[in-house]
């Protein structure tokens, strides 16, 4: 990330960080810390290791964080600002787009994957902007996460080009950021409603993931019905983007990893 300029392929490149979890869940058995964010690993916080990864990054310009009052000690130039958290996901998600309008584009990634580098997010930016396409979801392999960390629990859908899980990382320009938040809103106020989830996500697609005949193409043509944008999912090479911290046994993991 360069000081107070605009990179070098004519637009901005803003990275927004959602930071705004109270420290009120599973996490709260290792750390007495008011937000997750700040919960330590190693010499750093969360929040400071994936602020790391976006000032190395060479793609991203500003760095937008989501959360509060107490992450001000973590900034570092005129480039960073804070904004506040709203009280859900999907609040933060729109407290994150409009304290960023003035960027091009926008990066948005979570407080709890502090093992992302400059470099997985850079390599990400530039999948996303060879692809014409709107909005960007981030994807790693189950092989590529194993090989590097082994075995880890995730989420893992079959697909027929493997296994895969959602990354920590989206992407888009504002105006794509824009049209898909109402799109969002929509998922999570249905998401633990299972037959609702169905009638969006669509019979067939349903059935296709059910006995792992669904492809990332299909995923593709989902997103786009529900959130109204030509959207991909993008694949990374990249197993950190796939690796954050939800439970004592996650932060335990990361720790060991990082020791060795």
């Amino acid at each position: 990330m360069r000081p107070c300029v605009h990179n070098a392929s004519g637009f901005t490149v803003r990275a927004v960080v959602l930071a705004g979890a109270k420290n009120d869940g599973a996490l709260a058995q290792v750390s007495d810390v008011r937000y997750e964010a700040q919960i330590p690993l190693g010499d750093r916080s969360l929040l400071q290791h994936v602020l790391a990864a976006c000032r190395e990054a060479e793609h991203i310009d500003e760095i937008t964080v989501v959360g509060f009052a107490a992450f001000e000690q973590y900034l570092a130039g005129c480039q960073e600002k804070i904004v506040p958290a709203g009280n859900s996901f999907i609040e933060s998600l729109q407290s994150g787009l409009d304290g960023s309008q003035e960027a091009d584009f926008l990066l948005f990634c979570t407080a709890d994957a502090p093992l992302v580098s400059g470099p997985a997010l850079d390599d990400f930016i530039e999948r996303c902007l060879q692809q014409p396409a709107e909005f960007f979801a981030c994807v790693v392999k189950r092989q590529t996460v194993q090989e590097q960390f082994g075995q880890v629990q995730r989420t893992w859908v079959r697909l027929r080009e493997g296994y895969i899980t959602l990354g920590s990382c989206f992407f888009g320009s504002v105006g794509a950021i824009r049209k898909v938040i109402p799109a969002f809103r929509r998922l999570y106020r249905v998401r633990k409603n299972i037959m609702r989830m169905a009638v969006i996500l669509g019979p067939v697609f349903i059935l296709k993931l059910l006995v792992g005949r669904a492809s990332l193409q299909d995923i593709e043509g989902v997103l786009g019905r529900m959130l109204q944008v030509e959207g991909r999912a993008v694949l990374s090479p990249y197993a950190e983007m796939a690796q954050d911290i939800d439970k004592p046994e996650d932060l335990e993991s990361v720790s060991r990893w990082m020791d060795e």
